[in-house]
């Protein structure tokens, strides 16, 4: 057997592995087909189907899944590859859980929290309202979310301040296209700033955000951005500077 077929046998079986691992994520995180397919377009610029995605997108997409909660099996001994955040407890629901947990995940991105899992917010939770499980938080939610943020304000310099649309950024050429609170765009700014600062991307005029994002997206602009793309970008950005942080404390 050749060197180049046992190069394609073993992409083959990797590839095998992931379409059964995203399957997997699917059907725990109770997405069909559709929705499946619908969420494979929206991140991968308009293809459907697992088949057309390279192993980088489709280990993307096992990614995408294990930051909506799906945890994989495992062997023993193995590291998670991301952000675990399910438990054995259904996830608390409400509206302002899911704010507080998006906050939490973006401080993951950030590399301010190092572990993302709903247990460890959990934690957090209950050291800022003394209540032990989210699933029981009814009027404090407000104190986790202020505190979040000004984590996020104070150890990763988010700005939560409106941001100008359709007014091109000097730091990372991306153009707004109104004016008001954006916490996605707030946090990449924020990312893309640490970024920088440990070298993980080249600090030059020509090298943006916005060429960054058409690296891992496909689109060429900011104005053509759906959530799905800015959160992909996130999650994207997030790996470099965990990445970086890993590499420098080596």
């Amino acid at each position: 057997m050749t060197a180049a077929a046992t190069k394609e046998t073993k992409a083959d079986a990797q590839r095998r592995g992931l379409y059964a691992t995203i399957s997997i994520g699917c059907k725990d995180l109770s997405i069909d087909d559709d929705a499946r397919r619908d969420m494979i377009a929206a991140r991968y610029g308009g293809r459907r189907s697992m088949s057309e995605l390279s192993i980088v997108q489709l280990e993307d997409l096992r990614d995408h899944l294990i930051a909506q909660g799906f945890e994989p099996k495992r062997k023993a001994g193995a590291r998670s590859r991301g952000p675990a955040r399910a438990g054995a407890r259904a996830l608390a629901d409400a509206p302002e859980a899911r704010k507080a947990r998006a906050l939490w995940i973006s401080l993951y991105h950030l590399g301010v929290v190092r572990n993302p899992a709903e247990d460890a917010l959990a934690a957090f939770g209950k050291r800022q309202t003394g209540t032990d499980a989210l699933q029981w938080i009814k009027q404090d939610w407000h104190l986790i979310i202020e505190a979040l943020k000004k984590m996020a304000e104070r150890d990763a310099g988010v700005s939560w301040e409106p941001l100008h649309y359709y007014v091109r950024d000097p730091e990372t050429g991306v153009v707004f296209r109104a004016r008001g609170p954006h916490a996605r765009l707030s946090v990449l700014h924020a990312q893309w700033r640490i970024a920088k600062s440990l070298g993980a991307v080249q600090d030059h005029p020509h090298v943006t955000l916005e060429g960054f994002g058409r690296s891992v997206t496909g689109k060429s602009a900011f104005q053509f951005y759906e959530d799905a793309d800015l959160d992909k970008l996130i999650e994207a950005l997030g790996r470099v500077i965990r990445k970086a942080k890993a590499e420098g404390a080596s």
